[in-house]
């Protein structure tokens, strides 16, 4: 976890804007530096979850129990990959995107 928490200080360092990382860059980083681009989707994926579980937002995420940060990184990085007219888009708004579709919580 470590490791995951040094990579996104990496990342969010290199950018003094608003947007710290779009979706181009995460999807660089899904091509070049796979352990980063996994810390940040882990990093996106928990503030997500800690929002929706605070009740601050309507849940639209479920994952599942056993989900691993490699599986949700695939999910990202393939959704990126797939979707290049949003790529300009922050890379958190990527996460929740790709995360809504792939583990979408029932209908209630």
């Amino acid at each position: 976890m470590i490791r995951y928490s040094a990579a996104i200080l990496i990342v969010l360092t290199n950018n003094a804007y608003a947007q710290f990382v779009s979706g181009n860059q995460l999807l660089d980083l899904c091509g070049t530096n796979r352990m980063i681009a996994g810390g940040y989707v882990a990093g996106a994926v928990d503030t997500i979850q800690t929002v929706q579980d605070n009740k601050l937002v309507e849940k639209t995420i479920c994952l599942r129990a056993n989900v691993t940060v490699s599986q949700m990184t695939d999910i990202v990085c393939n959704y990126t990959q797939s979707h290049p007219d949003f790529r300009d888009f922050a890379a958190s708004a990527q996460v929740a995107a790709a995360m809504t579709f792939a583990f979408p919580c029932a209908q209630q």
